[in-house]
């Protein structure tokens, strides 16, 4: 199973990142039983990431 890592920066938009995990991990009828990718979100440092609407996402290990 490969990996796809969303990179936050500062002022990202949001709705983007939901968009393309969706389209990535659905086929034409839903949810796909055997995922070929994981979907996981990284960010630059430990400080709270924020986006253009102002919603703080924080990075947990």
């Amino acid at each position: 199973m490969k990996e796809i890592l969303y990179i936050l920066l500062d002022k990202y938009a949001a709705h983007e990142m939901e968009f393309l995990s969706q389209a990535i991990n659905n086929g034409e009828m839903g949810p796909r039983e055997c995922p070929k990718y994981i979907n996981k979100v990284v960010a630059y440092s430990m400080e709270p990431v924020t986006s253009i609407g102002v919603l703080a996402t924080l990075q947990i290990l």
